[in-house]
């Protein structure tokens, strides 16, 4: 896999208030934001009243965006004998 693929998978980070990667509290909306990073740019996937649903929200488009970038990685080593 690539360090971009690997980065995506990381932990959540220990500052972020919600317990899901990728969503943070908006005060200014008294709302939840779900981003996504795509090409090397940020991708908001909304507002949220719960954060539960924004953690589902980037879940689901971390696994449209990577899941064929994965099944590549993996073509890409079967036909190179790894």
């Amino acid at each position: 896999m690539t360090r971009k693929t690997n980065l995506m998978m990381e932990p959540r980070n220990n500052r972020n208030a919600s317990d899901y990667n990728g969503v943070y509290y908006s005060g200014q909306h008294d709302a939840w934001r779900g981003n996504v990073q795509v090409n090397g740019r940020m991708v908001s996937l909304g507002l949220f009243d719960e954060a539960r649903d924004a953690g589902l929200a980037v879940v689901g488009a971390k696994q449209l965006l990577y899941s064929s970038a994965v099944e590549i990685a993996l073509v890409r080593r079967d036909e190179q004998g790894e």
